[in-house]
């Protein structure tokens, strides 16, 4: 039976792959990937000038850019700090450290080059802004490959911007032989060996992580912008954001523009071997099978920016570089400067009711494929019993209620979830309840692929699917029937379950990943315009248009020594609009997740149904009664501490004993979280263990 899911799952992969006829071509790799070795002066790398003697490109605030003629590098010195960070490390550590560094396909051998040891360049400083072109002209595998990569860098409102126009990347006709696979943009800016206690690389795995680079053992990770649609649950990046600290000073870098085609990529080293953080960005469309290279479509012929934000002293931590590209994001308008939460005083739960369902009964093991778990009454009786029990405001998700999920473009109650309650009545009793209800739809184009369905495994064991997400693609006149449908329907709002969770690495129609995302945001604005918008997951591209989002990341993915999660996703979101991270009763551990809860800032999440699948030895935590009980207990505590903050920004954030969190909201409270089992006092103040305070 697997076999056969596998190789239905394989066989709608090819057709989505040939439906959209995108050229796509194999290639058998002859060996692995291979440096060359450069015929350039390599000493370029390590030949850096003094700052005395670097020609001063330009000032912004405490920012000054400088160009390194002799090593064809940039560098920047923040005036507040008093440090200079350079593109090329100061000392050598035998790596081949670079301002550029491409792959590139050569017949059948792929080969990485140096902008320091494979190319030459010419530079220009006109009117504060430094045009750099890096020309690479070598013989690979009796093809000659010539291509130039210009490069323009420029300071302006505190920050250095940093643009590569991927047009000119194609290379001569005597190189039709030679494509371009990938581009990494500076990857070793900050480097430097050693470090000092407090020094830390940030990566934006999961919620955010950073490295200690006071820990000795090396750690490698790379993260894929907006993730995979082919492995979901795999690390990747909600948003294309990375920094360095470094003594007293810091940087945060945003990609502005080609983030659907980065991956973040970290390296912590251990002797006297430099640390990096960078992004390298898929110019044209590639997946490596074993031995065998698959490439799809034509190179990315768009721009690629990134922006890069100094901070100084208080500022140099993981909350000041959240509102660092707070302020980038509003700037390039992929963040509005008002927020879309709701005004509220009351802490609100999002709650997800489970309507129909596809899963096995427990001890029965038989699977059903479509199975009515809670009606529109019941739900109604749901929304009671948590009112009743102190809860007064909330956000309902309804998941599994709607025919088609919203992909014919008309919004129609499921009849088996119906019993006698219509769809209006049933809004009409929510609004009353001060309940804003989302009904769920997929209504994206963004995947022409499957991918697995989003199960979830309650403690009584039963496997519960919602709604098979598979995002095949809705046409335009479908999304037209959706918006004027979506503008009669007397529901709060709509929640996308295929926005904010991934982009496809792979099969996308157009093989353009960038222009996939820009599509998908064309689309969320027009539905916003209809609905407010519920998403999922807290990718970027979708929360300009997010009055909440459920599922935000609350953990890292990846883990070692010096590994910890950050709350960096809810620093940049705090305020902005309410989200919710791992529902209370599906945690592994619900005492824990509500203190998870409360240092990040989230809004209380539950995931329930009607019916109860539950026995003697185990009960079902998805049973709305269950549900609502832990709701409440963890809801009251949530309560006291979260109150009134929820249009505050998170100003702060630290560790300020071991196990013990100190959370700031807009500089006036702040609440401490202490996970250990015993009391802690901490700023002159007690905190029990395992337990809450806020200190106004």
């Amino acid at each position: 039976m697997k076999r056969r899911a596998a190789l239905f799952l394989v066989l709608v992969l090819l057709f989505a792959l040939g439906a959209c006829g995108v050229a796509e071509k194999q290639v058998h790799l002859s060996a692995p990937v291979q440096p060359v070795q450069g015929s350039a002066d390599a000493a370029k790398q390590v030949s850096l000038l003094p700052r005395e003697k670097q020609t001063r490109v330009s000032r912004s605030d405490m920012t000054v850019l400088y160009f390194d003629e002799a090593s064809a590098s940039v560098s920047v010195y923040d005036a507040g700090a008093k440090q200079l960070w350079r593109a090329l490390p100061e000392k050598s550590d035998g790596e081949n450290h670079a301002m550029l560094r491409l792959r590139v396909l050569v017949k059948d051998t792929v080969y990485t080059l140096s902008s320091q040891t494979d190319a030459t360049a010419a530079f220009d400083v006109t009117d504060g802004v430094l045009r750099l072109t890096f020309d690479f002209a070598r013989e690979l595998d009796r093809s000659f490959l010539h291509l130039t990569v210009p490069m323009t860098f420029a300071a302006e409102d505190g920050t250095m911007r940093v643009e590569v126009d991927c047009a000119a990347l194609k290379a001569d006709d005597c190189s039709r032989n030679v494509t371009v696979l990938s581009l990494e943009v500076l990857p070793s800016f900050g480097a430097a060996s050693g470090a000092e206690k407090g020094d830390f690389l940030f990566v934006p795995d999961g919620c955010g992580a950073t490295l200690a680079l006071e820990e000795p053992s090396p750690l490698s990770l790379s993260l894929p912008v907006y993730g995979d649609a082919l492995s979901p649950q795999g690390a990747a990046a909600r948003v294309a954001a990375f920094g360095m600290k470094r003594g007293a000073g810091a940087f945060v870098a945003l990609v502005e523009n080609g983030d659907a085609l980065a991956t973040v990529a970290a390296n912590r080293a251990s002797g006297e071997a430099c640390s990096t953080v960078g992004a390298a960005f898929s110019i044209t469309e590639s997946r490596t099978d074993g031995n065998t290279l698959r490439v799809r479509g034509k190179p990315y012929a768009g721009t690629l920016a990134l922006a890069y934000r100094f901070l100084t002293k208080e500022s140099a931590d993981v909350a000041g570089m959240a509102a660092a590209c707070r302020e980038l994001l509003v700037r390039a308008g992929l963040l509005d400067y008002l927020p879309k939460r709701k005004e509220r005083t009351a802490l609100p739960l999002s709650v997800t009711l489970i309507g129909t369902a596809s899963f096995a009964i427990p001890g029965q093991g038989s699977f059903v494929s479509r199975h009515t778990v809670t009606t529109l009454s019941q739900a109604q009786d749901i929304l009671l019993l948590l009112r009743s029990k102190g809860i007064s405001d909330m956000d309902v998700t309804l998941a599994g209620f709607l025919r088609g999920d919203g992909k014919n473009g008309r919004l129609r109650m499921l009849s088996a979830v119906q019993d006698g309650t219509n769809a209006k009545a049933f809004f009409d009793f929510a609004a009353s309840q001060n309940a804003a209800v989302y009904p769920g739809v997929f209504a994206l184009t963004a995947a022409a692929q499957p991918r697995s369905d989003q199960t979830l495994q309650t403690l009584s064991g039963s496997r519960i699917t919602a709604q098979t997400n598979i995002t095949s693609g809705v046409s335009s006149a479908a999304q037209t029937r959706l918006l004027r449908s979506a503008r009669s329907f007397p529901c709060s709002g709509l929640s996308l379950g295929d926005a904010g969770l991934f982009l496809p690495l792979f099969g996308a129609k157009s093989a353009d990943r960038q222009a996939e995302r820009v599509r998908v945001q064309q689309q969320l604005s027009r539905l916003f315009a209809a609905k407010p918008l519920s998403v999922a997951g807290g990718n970027l591209y979708a929360l300009k248009f997010a009055s909440l989002v459920t599922g935000l990341p609350n953990t890292a993915t990846l883990s070692g020594k010096g590994y910890r999660a950050a709350p960096f996703l809810q620093m940049l979101l705090h305020g902005y609009c309410d989200y919710s991270g791992t529902p209370l009763n599906l945690a592994e551990n619900a005492e824990t997740a509500f203190l998870r809860a409360a240092e990040y800032g989230e809004t209380p999440a539950i995931v329930c149904y009607y019916n109860d699948y539950g026995n003697a030895e185990t009960t079902d935590n998805c049973n709305y009664q269950q549900a609502a009980s832990a709701a409440q207990q963890s809801f009251e505590r949530l309560g006291a501490a979260l109150n009134g903050l929820g249009d505050k920004r998170i100003t702060a954030h630290e560790e300020v004993k071991n196990g013990v969190f100190a959370t700031t909201f807009g500089n006036t409270s702040t609440v401490y979280v202490n996970y250990n089992a015993n009391d802690v006092t901490v700023h002159g103040v007690t905190v029990e263990g395992r337990s809450v305070l806020r200190v106004n």
